[in-house]
């Protein structure tokens, strides 16, 4: 057997993502909206984030849609919830 890694838990921060801010861009959901962009290796535990909102690391780049929140856990995943109301089908 392999020994078992060790888990390393993000530093815990306060809820303001704002640290890891890198700046903004317009990006295009039902109309164009300027979005901060944060860096994610610079996140910490219990950031919190409000779409519209873009978070870039080296091999990915995840997008918050408008009414969508992302919370940093202790391990560093994005938790996101969705929090808008579903556009009515016509």
């Amino acid at each position: 057997f392999l020994p078992k890694p060790a888990v390393l838990e993000l530093p815990k921060g306060e809820e303001n993502p704002r640290p890891a801010l890198k700046g903004s861009r317009h990006a295009y959901f039902d109309r164009w909206l300027d979005c901060p962009v944060y860096d994610r290796e610079r996140l910490l535990c219990g950031n919190l984030l409000r779409g519209p909102a873009i978070i870039e690391q080296a091999d990915s780049t995840v997008v918050l849609h408008p009414g969508f929140e992302a919370h940093v856990d202790s391990l560093g995943n994005l938790v996101i919830d969705v929090f808008c109301a579903p556009k009515e089908i016509v």
